[in-house]
Parts: structure tokens; sequence; C-alpha cells
């Protein structure tokens, strides 16, 4: 199996187990990269990502090496401080071709490989596209890529905010400006609560804008979103962990702490 190549990890000082990790997410990706390949629905989820206009045969260029395991077409991975890609965990460059993985999110999954895999997935998606699509495909397609290669299930809802998502960015690297998509981690959501008066009328009770740092939780528990949005918004202040905070449902305490910059 031909590896990705890497570029400065020995001049960021990358220590042994982050070394590791990022060793072993790339592989992660690599062998999802193998099994999508030979996935019968495999045409089916790449027009899902990255639309029905693109270059068949470079896709299936792109297949084929993969179902090879051979990975030496993708680009060269370049870890950076994350300052450098707009504080992003993972960005591709078409300008130069390159991957840009955050060495403070390497680091800081050390013990999960999965996520440092999740974000290198994220950016072959959108690598991939910049080689089968004339233009950028609509909204972030590098996660939905990432999340159909990694066999997650993207309900209508899931699928429409990451498809009106903006992952562009503008960045200096090495002195050139160019142009980034990336990896940010994080969706926005936003919704109104209502409430129903005696006579049928709907009237505001709050407006609210939250962003999620782990596009995981709104795949997998929309419930918890509406339930947090309707905590935070009601009236009641109750002791919840080590103070005083809006009463939480059991069980929601992670996406609370995560909408209040607590993780």
């Amino acid at each position: 199996m031909t590896k990705v190549r890497l570029i400065d990890t020995e001049i960021l000082h990358l220590d042994k187990l982050a070394t590791i990790a990022l060793q072993e997410g790339i592989l992660s990706a690599q062998n999802l990269l193998s099994a999508i390949a030979t996935d019968e629905d495999f045409l089916k989820k790449v027009t899902l990502a990255f639309g029905n206009g693109f270059d068949a045969k470079k896709l299936e260029n792109l297949r084929q090496q993969w179902e090879n395991g051979n990975f030496e077409g993708l680009p060269a991975i370049d870890i950076r401080p994350a300052a450098d890609i707009n504080g992003a965990n993972g960005a591709f460059a078409k300008a130069t071709n390159r991957i840009y993985l955050s060495q403070e999110y390497i680091v800081r999954n050390t013990a999960n490989p999965q996520a440092i895999a999740a974000v290198v997935l994220e950016e072959i998606g959108h690598f991939v596209d910049a080689q089968i699509n004339l233009s950028d495909a609509p909204g972030d397609e590098g996660a939905i890529f990432a999340a159909l290669v990694q066999g997650e299930q993207l309900d209508e809802q899931a699928l429409q905010a990451l498809k009106a998502e903006d992952d562009t960015a503008t960045v200096t690297l090495d002195r050139q400006v160019i142009q980034i998509e990336q990896s940010s981690g994080s969706v926005t959501l936003s919704g109104k609560i209502l409430w129903t008066d005696n006579a049928g009328k709907t009237h505001p009770v709050r407006e609210a804008t939250v962003k999620i740092f782990d596009k995981n939780l709104i795949f997998s528990d929309e419930l918890s979103v509406s339930r947090i949005l309707w905590d935070l918004a009601d009236d009641n202040q109750d002791v919840f962990k080590s103070g005083l905070k809006d009463e939480i449902a059991t069980g929601h305490e992670k996406l609370y702490d995560i909408l209040n910059n607590k993780i």
C-alpha cells in the first residue's frame, strides 16, 4: 500500500505519540478509501457529495487507484500551526495541491486517530472535487464525502446544512496569498422557538444561532439540539455541575459545554 507523502513533521517537532497518531489516522483514511472504492454505492455517494457534472474518467482513475491501494496521486500533507490555515483543523489548497493539517489538532487528538482520519478524508474530498469538477461543488463537499466514506447516514437536514456552508478562506502561506477549503469541524444552526397562545397565534420566544463544534453531533442527535435551544430559552436557572446555569436535559451536558465553548 502506497502511503501519502508527509512534509514538515520534523520541522514542527511532533512528538512520538502525535506522529504515531498521525500515521494511524492516515492509514485509517487510506483503508476507508479502499473500502469505498469497491462499494456498490460508490457512484451514488460520489454524486451526493460532488454533484453529477463531474469527469467520470478522472473519477474512475481515482477509484481504481484506491482499490489497488495506490495513494501516490493524493496531495502531500503539510503540518502547520493552526494560525497558518485560518485556525482550521485542516485545509486543502488547489493552488499548491497540498493538504494542510493543524499541528494543534493532531496533538489534541493523539489518543483519537479516527478524528485525524476524518479531517484527512475531508481534505481528500476537497482534492477530489478539484480533480473531477471544473468548479467547486456547492457547500462543504469535503465534509459530505468524509461522512459518506466513514459510513455515516446524512439525513436531508444535515445534508442541506453542509451544502449551505461556505468552507473557503484566504490565507498567506510561504508569502503566497491562496484560497483554501477548510475543515473547521463546526456547523452553524439557526432557529426560532415559538409558543402558541390560547387563541392559536404563535409568538417567538427566542431566535438563536448556535455553532456546534462537533459535526457528528448534528448528524446523530438532532433532538439534543432542539432541546438545548429550548433549555437556553426558558427562564429557569438551576444548579448544574459547578454553577448556576440553564436547566439541561439529562445526557446533553457535553452538547451544553460545546455550545458554551467549554470543550
